[in-house]
């Protein structure tokens, strides 16, 4: 069912991209593929769904099913009405998320979700359009969502034939976001 998901939303994105030179090109759908790119351009976004996915990889497919989704729509929630003065907390997101799969914790349920809103937090904060609107929140939103969803399908295959990989990306994470949590408090 999870694979049925993720081609049909890779096929609706690949149908409905236009040729991309910049935002200019984009057409109609501009707003949106505005938040989308911000989510996939921004390396703390990416941070912070990398180590959700790795945090949540040995869960059940029902569970990383509803953790992408709550993702998606934390994220969109966000992205969308947060203040931008919050910026400077969004690196403490994608560390505990990081440090979640250095630990290899194996969360339950209420922790899944609490990773999962924690992420998306941090996704909103840190990939947030200037000009934030519903199109580019939705764009966000929906871009983490299956990005968590293709990268626990590719880390659930790695996970296979090499166990420590999780903890691995969780260390990369969390690296990243005590570098940028450093940096926002020297700037």
């Amino acid at each position: 069912m999870r694979r049925v998901v993720t081609a049909c939303l890779a096929s609706l994105g690949a149908m409905l991209a236009p040729e991309v030179s910049a935002h200019a090109n984009l057409g109609d759908l501009a707003p949106f593929w505005a938040g989308a790119f911000h989510v996939a351009l921004t390396p703390l976004a990416l941070a912070a769904v990398v180590g959700l996915a790795a945090a949540t990889v040995i869960t059940s497919e029902a569970l990383q099913l509803e953790v992408a989704l709550l993702c998606a729509a934390a994220a969109f929630a966000v992205a969308g009405l947060a203040p931008p003065r919050l910026d400077p907390a969004a690196p403490l997101g994608a560390a505990v998320t990081g440090l979640a799969a250095v630990l290899a914790w194996t969360p339950q349920r209420p922790g899944a979700w609490t990773l999962a809103c924690i992420a998306a937090t941090t996704v909103g904060l840190a990939a947030r359009p200037e000009s934030p609107n519903v199109w580019e929140a939705l764009g966000s939103g929906a871009t983490s969502g299956v990005l968590v969803l293709w990268l626990q399908e590719g880390l659930r295959r790695l996970e296979r034939r090499a166990p420590l990989v999780r903890r691995v990306l969780g260390a990369w994470v969390t690296a990243l976001a005590l570098l940028l949590a450093a940096l926002a408090l020297v700037t």
